[in-house]
C-alpha cells in the first residue's frame, strides 16, 4: 500500500470508528456496549494516526509502522466488534494491542529519523 492509501484506510477508520460507537450506543446491551465503545475508540484515535502518517512518511520504516498499526488495529478492533456481536472470545485482542504498540513504536523512531542530519 501506498503511503496514500495508509491515509485514505486511516480516514475509513476514523467512519468506522464513528459508526460502531453509535451503534454501541443505541443498539447494543451495556456488556457488549463496552467492547463495542472501546473498538470505536481504538478505530478513530489510530484513524486519524494513520492519516498523519501516511500524509508525512515516505521511508521503509514509515511503511512498515503503518502496516503494523493497521494490522493491529484490525486484529485489536476486531476481536472486540466480534466479541460484541457474537460473543466471541477476546484472547486475540492483546495480540493486536501489542502491534499496534510496536507499530506506534516504530513510527515514532521513523519520524525522528526524518530530523536526524545526514551522515
Amino acid at each position: 500500500m501506498r503511503h496514500a492509501g495508509f491515509s485514505a484506510f486511516g480516514a475509513a477508520l476514523v467512519a468506522a470508528g464513528i459508526a460502531l460507537g453509535a451503534w454501541a450506543a443505541h443498539g447494543l446491551e451495556p456488556a457488549a456496549a463496552r467492547s463495542m465503545h472501546t473498538a470505536a475508540l481504538y478505530a478513530m484515535v489510530n484513524g486519524i494516526g494513520l492519516v498523519a502518517l501516511g500524509r508525512v512518511g515516505r521511508g521503509r520504516l514509515h511503511r512498515v509502522a503503518a502496516w503494523l498499526i493497521t494490522a493491529g488495529v484490525c486484529v485489536f478492533c476486531g476481536t472486540l466488534v466480534l466479541a460484541a456481536t457474537a460473543g466471541t472470545s477476546t484472547a486475540t485482542a492483546p495480540l493486536g494491542g501489542s502491534v499496534l504498540i510496536l507499530g506506534w513504536v516504530a513510527a515514532a523512531v521513523a519520524l525522528l529519523r526524518m530530523d536526524a542530519p545526514d551522515r
